[in-house]
């Protein structure tokens, strides 16, 4: 890798003002961390930003009949709404090879561009890569900073993390390098509900920081490198308690094809333990996007276990209770996606390929949800209302709705080539 930029002055989309933006080597200071702030999470009015099949980007609340249009470049490929809804970051790019970061208020105005291509380019990136593009971008939890993670593209399958975790103040368009991990092929963070801490997942184990990029614990837990069969490195997908002191991690056998397939490790670490401890074994289907599905408070564990054949391939979901130890069958079908909690983890969304979508109450019945039949995944906004995109038969529709609640429609689009991609500020 070449040395990171010593400054970056990018150009605004809005041609009237300028936004410089400053990038240096490990330079995070208050400047660009700033300390935690109100409003808690789940308390601002809900909101949400998606991209149309179109690829235009909108944003919509419950103060307004219709989403907003926000660009008509045809060019956004993903939305990230600020925790306030006041903002939305819009990822374009027009041949995935040319990335560009703009910020826009929600009402429409404000425009201004963070990172252009150039400044893409100039980032560091292995000798023999083709580019680099965002990776992971979002939102710090209880600030207004931004933190993402770039990818590199080689000619040929495979990518590659770079090596920093940068923050962007989106006031100043000031960027700096939180943190570096190197010789790592792929890695990812997870922020803390508030803020406070982030995890770094790698190929072989977890680490802990503090918020400022202090390394805490190092190999918080580790596992062999898992046999993706595929140009791809597994690394784990932690789940944090709400109030930020607790961490549950799932991690798959080490060869995950094996017939019969072994079991899946749960790992539990607070704040009061050096290292994080195995608390269960469970035989899990494997997925590269994630094992299992973690109630809000970490009592209980979704996951879906293998039980048809080859030719006929079905799974059973399951429900693994942290302080009984044991699992429960819930349902079983062809149920590919890992289920969502609920804000309060009072219950739960899943979506069989074959009978529909439900929701099911922990200490209750399944209750089928009928416009939500081509759902497969869906984010829960509180603790009775979920989002989904539902489609792409007679086109793309963005849902509101849940049990005993009237669906509804925030849009539709005729198209099906595209889906739509969606966040909310939950």
């Amino acid at each position: 890798d070449t040395l990171v930029p010593t400054a970056i002055l990018t150009q605004p989309a809005d041609e009237e003002s300028s936004l410089p933006a400053t990038i240096t080597e490990n330079s995070a200071t208050a400047e660009t961390i700033s300390t935690p702030a109100p409003p808690e999470p789940g308390t601002s009015p809900l909101a949400i930003a998606f991209v149309s099949p179109e690829l235009n980007a909108y944003y919509w609340n419950e103060s307004l009949t219709i989403p907003l249009l926000l660009t008509t470049t045809g060019d956004v490929q993903e939305t990230v709404v600020s925790p306030d809804g006041s903002q939305v970051l819009l990822i374009r790019s027009g041949d995935w090879v040319n990335y560009q970061v703009d910020l826009i208020n929600a009402d429409g105005t404000g425009l201004r561009t963070l990172l252009t291509p150039a400044d893409f380019d100039l980032l560091p990136r292995p000798e023999g890569s083709l580019s680099t593009v965002p990776a992971h971008i979002a939102w710090i939890p209880r600030s207004n900073q931004i933190a993402m993670t770039t990818q590199s593209y080689f000619e040929g399958p495979g990518s590659q993390t770079g090596q920093h975790l940068y923050i962007i103040d989106p006031d100043s368009g000031r960027m700096s390098a939180l943190l570096s991990i190197s010789e790592v092929w792929r890695w990812d963070f997870t922020y803390s509900p508030d803020g406070s801490k982030l995890l770094i997942s790698k190929p072989e184990g977890v680490d802990l920081y503090s918020r400022d990029g202090n390394l805490l614990y190092q190999d918080l837990i580790t596992y062999p490198f898992v046999n993706t069969a595929s140009d791809y490195a597994w690394i784990a997908n932690p789940s944090w308690s709400m109030d930020g002191t607790s961490v549950i991690i799932v991690v798959p056998p080490q060869e995950p094809w094996e017939i019969p397939m072994a079991e899946s490790s749960i790992w539990y670490w607070n704040e009061n333990l050096p290292a994080a401890r195995l608390i269960g074994e469970e035989v899990m289907r494997y997925q590269a996007t994630g094992l299992a599905s973690t109630s809000p408070d970490l009592a209980k564990v979704l996951y879906l276990a293998p039980t048809g054949t080859d030719e006929a391939p079905t799974v059973t979901l399951k429900l693994f209770d942290m302080v009984e130890m044991s699992a429960t069958n819930i349902a079983e079908g062809e149920i590919y996606t890992l289920p969502s909690w609920s804000t309060d983890g009072s219950q739960f969304y899943y979506h069989d390929q074959s009978s529909g979508s439900y929701v099911v109450a922990v200490d209750g019945a399944a209750i089928r949800l009928a416009d939500f039949s081509n759902a497969n995944t869906a984010v829960w906004v509180d603790e009775s209302r979920l989002v989904c995109a539902s489609g792409p038969e007679g086109g793309w529709r963005l849902l509101l709705g849940g049990s005993g609640i009237t669906t509804q429609v925030i849009y539709s689009s005729g198209l099906t080539d595209n889906p739509i991609r969606f966040s909310v500020n939950r």
